[in-house]
Formats: structure tokens, C-alpha cells, sequence
């Protein structure tokens, strides 16, 4: 007979600081919870997808979502790295402006420190008009695993 699949619903609300380009200084922020597999806690892990993953994100007076991720339905993603959360991996575009949100060393652009935030009005590729950071936090209100 087969384990129970062990699930958990994880929240996070997250800042963007702005530290580059025509909004410099601005700032965004929102929230994701993940509802999955348990993290196993041993190295790399990269879970998500718009199944398991939820996103409200704000900035520039506009609501960004997991539905308005461009790579396809295996995106959002997020990655741990030994049970700790290094951060989430996001593409989106409304409108004109395009943003993303990584935490993956081969995205490319030079990385300020943490996680990466990118930004860009004017092209169809995210070419970094301006970037910053990001941070995250653990909401302590996450409920504890369920069994499935």
C-alpha cells in the first residue's frame, strides 16, 4: 500500500523595492500560497505551477496574478534550497509593462542581492529598465499538512 501523499499550504507576502530606472524608489508587494507536496527540506526543490500556486501581486496600480504568468501553466514556480525559501520565479506583462520576479542565477541579468526583480515598459523582452529586490515572509497563520 502506498504512503499518503502529505500536502501543505504555505503563505508568503513579499516587498519589491525598486532601486534602478524611472521607478526608483518605488515600491510593490503582494502575497503567494502554495497548496503541494511537502518540501522534503534536501537540496534543490522547485515546485509550483499555476495548480498549486497563487499569486496577488500590486504595483503600478495594477493586479498581477498567476494567470497573467507568460511561460505556460508549469509556471509560477518557487525554489527551496534545503527547506528554506530562495524565492519565486514569475513572468508576466499588462499592457506594455512586463516584470518578473526570480530567484534562478541563469536569469539574464546581474543580480543586485536576494531575490531579483526586473522591469521593463517598452520591449517585448524583459530587458531591464529597472530592477531591485525582493523580500519575503513566512505568514505564521500557514496551516499545518494535511494527509491525502
Amino acid at each position: 500500500m502506498a504512503e499518503p501523499l502529505q500536502r501543505v499550504s504555505l503563505t508568503y507576502d513579499f516587498t519589491i523595492q525598486n532601486l534602478t530606472g524611472p521607478w526608483a524608489d518605488q515600491k510593490g508587494s503582494g502575497f503567494f500560497c502554495y497548496t503541494g507536496p511537502v518540501p522534503t527540506g534536501n537540496g534543490l526543490e522547485i515546485l509550483g505551477g499555476q495548480q498549486n500556486l497563487v499569486i496577488l501581486f500590486r504595483f503600478q496600480d495594477e493586479n498581477y496574478t498567476e494567470a497573467d504568468e507568460e511561460a505556460g501553466a508549469e509556471f509560477p514556480l518557487l525554489m527551496f534550497q534545503d527547506g528554506d525559501l530562495l524565492g519565486l520565479n514569475y513572468v508576466a506583462r499588462i499592457n506594455k509593462l512586463r516584470l518578473a520576479i526570480s530567484s534562478d542565477a541563469s536569469f539574464p541579468i546581474e543580480t543586485i542581492g536576494g531575490d531579483v526583480f526586473i522591469y521593463d515598459q517598452k520591449s517585448s523582452a524583459v530587458s531591464c529598465e529597472g530592477q531591485g529586490v525582493v523580500t519575503y515572509r513566512l505568514r505564521a497563520a500557514s496551516a499545518p499538512p494535511e494527509v491525502y
